[in-house]
């Protein structure tokens, strides 16, 4: 009966010790939710505090290389970016950094304000107590702040510009702007900071992938906006249409003197630049050397394929060369067609009225009036280009809008200088990959650049007016992303 009696009791203890470990677990678990929680909350990354309508995002992952390597290029950065501010932001992160583990990922961002002036703020990583001390050495009270969301942002004015600065959610902050600083604390609570917006999300997955380099990411629309006041009246228009080159860029930015390299995505938008690019084959960029002039300040390659027909001839492109030369009073354009598939190209855009008498003879070379003058490609629609005349030269044609364009081209052309003596173009292409769907290539000659800029940008001394190549390559699109290069050389 003892035995019996006792049974009943350890079994009891046995339940208690259950029972406790489990609520001892509930607690723990409880504990590292509550925590986590918290710690999220509190400590975001510095792309989770920037505000949605960021024109660009400089997130720089390696700042001594990117201080060091960019030296010779920061000034025209400053006129494209307006990093006036910069000079101040580095100050500020030698200082938190200085009270930190390791130098740590800064993030530079461009928001227009109301009269579409680019306002700048910096992010990166801190402890409360490396922002304190930073207080202390700036000689900046404490006290002597203002308040939003119950986060404190204090004023300080240096030599080069008016800073605010504040600490929310482990991250500090400087801005140009006490809105800017308003508004990233206002994006963290709410969650929806710019890193939440679903058309940046793809470009954001690559950039997460690699966080050794320095990124850039842009914004085309909004960016335009931002830099029209720097353009004349009369190229305007034109530049308004790089705004729908995409909606988002993304790029690795390298450095080297006084070039600039990007390299990267850009999404592809409904009615986008790259949209008309879905689909295309890859392919070693066919430029005609022999048909296109040394001296020609631009040039656009294409090889996505396109038709043209006349009568019950039909005829298939793989690729289109649009260049521009120089001309006293104006710009000359031309546009240049091969074809494998007929002998008798030029026929085809000889009009229905066509007799010998009306062909036109210079240096023995015969300019025949085109009929299918409104064939251009859609890829080039948007330019001023009308192909009234045009030139046959084993299997390919040379389009202008005029006769007088026509010889201009043969002139230099007789000269025997061509594409591949134009040391510049071979230089800039060395810096793309040779497989494309596209090409871009514009060099400044005589400072024909200038013209492409308003007075008031000039007078401020724009450098950007002196910048001596710009060229482009894009690839076929890939899951809505068109990986792309760009090579400057500003001097």
């Amino acid at each position: 009966m003892e035995s019996e009696q006792k049974t009943p009791k350890r079994s009891g203890r046995k339940g208690w010790i259950v029972v406790g470990v489990a609520v001892v677990v509930a607690v723990v678990a409880v504990a590292i939710v509550a925590f986590s929680h918290l710690l999220k909350k509190n400590t975001a990354e510095p792309l989770a505090t920037l505000p949605a309508d960021a024109v660009y995002v400089l997130q720089i992952n390696d700042n001594e290389a990117f201080v060091k390597s960019s030296v010779k290029c920061l000034p025209y950065l400053d006129e494209i970016l307006s990093l006036n501010a910069m000079e101040g932001f580095e100050y500020f992160a030698s200082r938190i950094s200085a009270n930190l583990p390791k130098t740590d990922q800064i993030v530079i961002s461009g928001h227009l304000n109301q009269s579409n002036q680019l306002k700048l703020m910096m992010s990166t990583r801190a402890s409360e107590g490396a922002f304190n001390q930073l207080l202390l050495e700036l000689k900046i009270n404490p006290k002597d702040c203002s308040t939003h969301r119950s986060v404190r942002i204090y004023k300080i004015a240096t030599h080069h510009n008016t800073f605010y600065l504040c600490f929310h959610n482990g991250i500090f902050s400087a801005a140009e702007s006490v809105k800017l600083l308003e508004s990233s604390i206002d994006v963290t609570a709410a969650a929806n900071a710019l890193i939440n917006q679903a058309d940046l999300k793809k470009l954001l997955g690559v950039i997460y992938k690699n966080d050794k380099q320095n990124w850039l990411i842009i914004n085309h629309e909004r960016f335009v906006k931002g830099e029209m006041p720097k353009i004349a009246t009369d190229y305007q228009t034109q530049f308004s249409h790089y705004k729908d080159l995409a909606d988002w860029s993304a790029y690795q930015v390298t450095f080297t003197d006084f070039e600039m390299k990007l390299s990267g995505y850009s999404m592809v938008a409904p009615n986008s630049f790259f949209q008309q690019f879905h689909g295309s084959m890859d392919s070693p960029m066919s430029i005609p050397d022999s048909l296109v002039c040394s001296n020609i300040s631009r040039m656009e390659s294409y090889t996505a394929p396109f038709t043209v027909g006349a009568d019950s001839v039909v005829l298939q492109f793989p690729d289109i060369h649009h260049f521009v030369m120089n001309s006293k009073d104006r710009d000359l354009h031309f546009i240049a067609l091969h074809s494998d598939e007929s002998d008798n190209l030029a026929e085809v855009f000889l009009p229905s009225d066509f007799t010998s008498d009306s062909i036109i003879r210079y240096k023995k070379i015969a300019i025949y009036k085109s009929g299918v003058g409104d064939f251009v490609p859609k890829c080039l629609q948007d330019s001023t280009i009308a192909c009234n005349y045009f030139v046959e030269n084993k299997g390919n044609l040379i389009f202008a809008d005029s006769v007088s364009a026509l010889k201009s081209y043969l002139d230099k052309m007789s000269g025997g200088s061509n594409l591949a003596s134009n040391q510049t173009y071979v230089f800039a292409k060395k810096h793309l990959p040779s497989q494309s769907v596209f090409e871009l290539y514009y060099q400044n000659l005589n400072q024909d650049a200038r013209k492409f800029f308003s007075a008031s940008f000039l007078k401020a001394g724009g450098r950007l007016s002196t910048l001596r190549v710009f060229s482009v390559n894009a690839r076929e699109s890939v899951d809505g992303m068109v990986p792309n290069n760009i090579y400057v050389r500003f001097q």
